[in-house]
């Protein structure tokens, strides 16, 4: 698995993790505007993959996608050799 196959199956796992709690109606305010926002940063996160995949390839990935990577440093997936 490539850094950025990782990412893209992280932020797509939480999305989803994130929109199937916004579709139960006994989510408190406070915890919809919570996820929302988590969802709403699912695109940006994106967009960064997408620039920084257009500029080198994976075998070298760059310094901004392994610190996207960072937060799920223990995740069995994540690759030590991703550290920044």
């Amino acid at each position: 698995m490539t850094l950025t196959e990782f990412l893209e199956a992280r932020i797509t796992e939480r999305e989803i993790r994130c929109r199937t709690i916004l579709d139960r109606e006994d989510a408190s305010p406070w915890v919809r505007h919570a996820l929302g926002v988590a969802v709403a940063d699912c695109k940006p996160k994106r967009r960064i993959i997408e620039m920084q995949t257009g500029l080198s390839d994976d075998s070298e990935p760059s310094w901004d996608l392994m610190a996207l990577a960072e937060v799920c440093a223990d995740h069995p997936q994540y690759g030590q050799q991703w550290r920044p």
